[in-house]
């Protein structure tokens, strides 16, 4: 019953993180995008 018990917690950390991983990915392609404009911009007034 505990090797059951520790498989199920270990499913449900696997779960959680690959979808926490999946909610991440769009943020951080996001923030590349906006860090490169920011960038672009300082070029531009300097």
């Amino acid at each position: 019953m505990n090797d059951f018990t520790s498989k199920i917690y270990l499913g449900l950390v696997v779960v959680g993180f690959s979808t926490l991983s999946i909610q991440l990915f769009p943020i951080s392609r996001l923030a590349s995008i906006w860090n490169r404009c920011l960038r672009k911009t300082s070029y531009t007034l300097n």
